[in-house]
């Protein structure tokens, strides 16, 4: 009873950290972190991990967890180029997997919030929805994938700096 208390506290604690985090920052940064097109812009890394649910084109055993590390640059104008290499394995059937290097495509629209919506096709077939944010003037981008039966969350680096 007394750990579920402490824990209970510290949720509460964590939670009025994130409220008052998240105002302050909208009070001192309500003119300073505007975003455009260009805040993508230059030679990003992007990781990536998470679940696949439904059937993607390759017509693997499903559910499969999936990792994936790769490069792109973006133009500054909502376009991107890269290649990614990811490692798909069946849940159901530990012994399958697949790895592939793949070429990326893809547009990009930024919001003056600094969200984002990316989309990405590449050379297997797949187009690959995402929501994402900006953060530190263009520096990194966290993003989830919004198609259904995908559970990703993916980070992209500027390689620069």
């Amino acid at each position: 009873m007394v750990r579920a208390a402490i824990v209970v506290f510290l949720m509460g604690l964590a939670s009025l950290n994130f409220v008052g985090t998240a105002l302050a920052g909208d009070n001192n940064n309500n003119n300073k972190n505007k975003c455009t097109l260009a805040s993508l812009k230059g030679g990003y890394g992007l990781d990536g991990q998470g679940t696949a649910f439904t059937a993607p084109p390759l017509n693997f055993p499903l559910p499969a967890q999936e990792v994936d590390i790769g490069v792109f640059t973006a133009d500054g104008k909502g376009n991107l180029v890269g290649s990614v290499t990811i490692n798909l394995n069946s849940i159901t059937n530990p012994t399958v997997s697949f790895v592939a290097t793949t070429a990326i495509t893809g547009s990009y629209v930024v919001n003056v919030d600094c969200t984002a919506i990316i989309t990405i096709r590449d050379d297997l077939g797949e187009t690959l929805k995402h929501e994402g944010v900006i953060f530190d003037g263009g520096r990194v981008v966290r993003m989830i994938q919004t198609d259904a039966g995908q559970v990703f969350a993916r980070v992209a680096r500027s390689l620069s700096d």
